[in-house]
């Protein structure tokens, strides 16, 4: 089986508090019934692609929109996104930790260190990798593939990253990553519906964390797959909220 990841994030521009990568993945087609549901949600509601600065800020498609309207969105798309995802998740990073802590902090020599979107995107994708060697099948793996947004400054730390593991996990004879690529946020669905949004929003997962974040501290035991590797989301049918609660959660609350 082949399954696509899809990732977005938030805050490494300057002055951001904190960076945060989501992504999901699924299955070719969990993919097809999604985007059918996300073009008719976009009909429905004249827009051209959900951004989560301008939603929030209600500029661009989203001008003038009242507040019923909004929440209205904001509702229709948990509805889709609920069960629509094998597996979602989403990574935090304390900004002034990681100068802390990881850059400034003791490393080998000749290490080469993850920017701030390279870190968050491996343990994101780690977790993903964990999930694909759990849901082996008689012998059989999926494999996976992986999209980020195109034209990022970080771009070429991911395809690195995405190189390491894939010639790590072939030698340990696990054939389970396949390629990555890059797509404009507006021509790809999957990856405007799991924007983080703007650094002043504050995203919450459902494992017990705080809401404002717990910092990160990867880097200090240069562990790739630590206890910090990811924030689980709720997925499937055991979540209300679904994706929405990545970007969505804390949009309603503050419309108006």
């Amino acid at each position: 089986m082949i399954l696509t990841a899809y990732f977005d994030e938030s805050g490494t521009h300057g002055g951001s508090p904190i960076t945060v990568m989501g992504g999901v993945m699924a299955n070719a087609s969990q993919w097809s019934r999604f985007n059918l549901e996300f073009d008719r949600v976009r009909r429905k509601y004249g827009f051209r692609i959900f951004h989560t600065k301008k939603f929030k800020s209600r500029s661009g498609d989203f001008a003038n929109w009242p507040r019923e309207r909004c929440l209205q969105l904001v509702w229709e798309l948990a509805d889709i996104t609920k069960s629509a995802f094998m597996e979602l998740v989403a990574f935090p990073l304390d900004n002034a930790t990681y100068e802390s802590d990881y850059r400034l902090g003791e490393k080998p020599k000749k290490l080469r260190l993850d920017s701030r979107y390279g870190l968050c995107f491996r343990q994101c994708l780690l977790h993903f990798l964990r999930e694909v060697l759990r849901r082996e099948r008689k012998g059989k793996l999926s494999k996976l593939d992986v999209v980020l947004e195109s034209g990022h400054t970080n771009a070429g730390d991911a395809e690195r990253i995405f190189r390491e593991l894939k010639t790590d996990m072939q030698a340990a004879k696990w054939e389970v990553l396949g390629s990555i690529a890059f797509a404009d946020k507006g021509k790809c669905n999957p990856r405007q519906v799991i924007c983080p949004g703007s650094s002043s929003v504050t995203p919450q997962v459902d494992e017990g964390s705080s809401p404002t974040w717990a910092i990160i501290r990867a880097a200090r035991s240069w562990s790739l797959g630590g206890p910090h590797a990811g924030k689980r989301l709720g997925h499937g049918g055991n979540d209300n909220g679904g994706i929405a609660q990545i970007q969505i959660l804390g949009i309603s609350v503050r419309i108006g």
